[in-house]
């Protein structure tokens, strides 16, 4: 299961997913492969380390795969997204990066 509610991800331990991404500039959309975008979670906001970051493909899409949250426990984690065109910067977030339990392991 990998569904945004709202503006929190939710995502089964190990699955997989698709999070497509559509920025925008002072209200117009901005032209895929003009930015960068990083998706960044940690467990608190003031942890150093992450638990997983994700580059955007050149068309706005981030995807999971099973690798990428197998080993998160489950929780409620935070996440933000830092998209950068030349030298604007901007950030969406932070939010909720909520990892469920599954029942099925493959370890």
């Amino acid at each position: 299961m990998f569904k945004l509610i709202g503006d929190s991800i939710n995502i089964t331990r190990g699955d997989t997913g698709m999070l497509q991404l559509e920025p925008a500039l002072d209200g117009k959309p901005m032209e895929k492969g003009t930015y960068t975008a990083v998706l960044s979670v940690k467990a608190d906001m003031d942890d150093e380390a992450y638990l997983l970051q994700k580059q955007a493909d050149d068309n706005g899409r981030f995807f999971f795969s099973h690798d990428d949250t197998k080993d998160i426990p489950a929780g409620t984690y935070v996440y933000d997204i830092e998209i950068r065109s030349g030298e604007q910067v901007h950030t969406i977030g932070a939010s909720k990066f909520i990892v469920k339990g599954d029942v099925t392991r493959d370890d």
